[in-house]
């Protein structure tokens, strides 16, 4: 394993990589990838979630099991994004679930292209306020928001759903609409789109949730889902049976002095990874 970068193990698990079930791994923000308008904290964003982690409580909200169960070994940070693809196969070829968390939404292009080339991927699901299907964004080709166009235009993953979009241009739509790209309001209705059959990645872009919730990101948006919500889709998730061959939570900026929803996000993370889990526990 490449080593990374880190100060502190995420909610202090104390496993060693090779006593691990499931490996978690944090995407920095840097000077060059996150917005001009908001300044670098001293502190980075995985490591505000890292130390987030430490003050949360044992159970789950999602299942009846406890956060402390779990057999995770936290990597550290990725510095090249095109180290990705070399960690992700060692992580799969050793049968351990990878999930990543922190920062910008793009790195969801380099995950889901390495776990496509290992372990296959036939469905993505991504929570996210906004589309990220733009020809470009602020004169650049490839950013958060326009790396679900450059996935879709490769034709590697058989269905795409997305939940949780309300900001959004009309041209982002009609591509939607042309690549068959499943748009759900309601995320009760996930369970009409997925089977037990299914190899699923999961992205959340933590945008989702109301800016009442999480202002905490480069561009949050009102009108939008609860904590609870996410809790619901990895319980329809569980009910459904799927295969969950990974997932991320992206888009944590915090700013400068201001970390209070680190918790919520850190939270999220924690779930995710139960989720995993169980996931994997029911195809045994």
């Amino acid at each position: 394993m490449k080593p990374t970068q880190k100060r502190i193990r995420f909610y202090n698990y104390p496993y060693e990589y090779d006593e691990a079930k499931q490996i978690l791994c944090g995407i920095l923000y840097t000077a060059d990838t996150q917005p001009t308008y908001i300044p670098l904290t001293r502190t980075s964003n995985t490591t505000i979630l890292r130390e987030a982690s430490t003050w949360i409580e044992d159970n789950s909200i999602t299942t009846k099991g406890y956060y402390s169960q779990l057999k995770v070994h936290d990597i550290g940070d990725i510095i090249n994004p095109q180290s990705i693809k070399e960690i992700i196969k060692e992580i799969v070829n050793e049968n351990k679930q990878i999930t990543f968390f922190g920062g910008p939404h793009k790195y969801t292009y380099y995950i889901t292209n390495a776990l496509i080339d290992t372990i296959g991927i036939n469905k993505l699901i991504i929570l996210d306020a906004h589309l990220d299907l733009k020809k470009e964004f602020m004169g650049k080709k490839f950013t958060s928001a326009t790396f679900l166009r450059k996935i879709t235009e490769e034709g590697k993953i058989d269905k795409i759903i997305i939940i949780g979009a309300r900001a959004y241009q009309e041209e982002e739509i009609k591509f939607a609409e042309k690549n068959n790209i499943d748009i759900i309001n309601n995320p009760k209705k996930l369970t009409d789109s997925i089977s037990k059959e299914d190899q699923i990645y999961l992205s959340i872009d933590i945008d989702f949730l109301d800016s009442i919730y999480i202002s905490e990101t480069p561009y949050p948006e009102a009108w939008g889902y609860t904590p609870q919500d996410i809790i619901n889709i990895f319980k329809t998730l569980i009910d459904n049976n799927v295969r969950l061959v990974g997932a991320d939570i992206m888009e944590y900026l915090p700013i400068q002095g201001n970390h209070t929803q680190a918790k919520l996000v850190s939270r999220i993370i924690l779930e995710t990874l139960i989720t995993q889990h169980q996931l994997t526990k029911q195809h045994k």
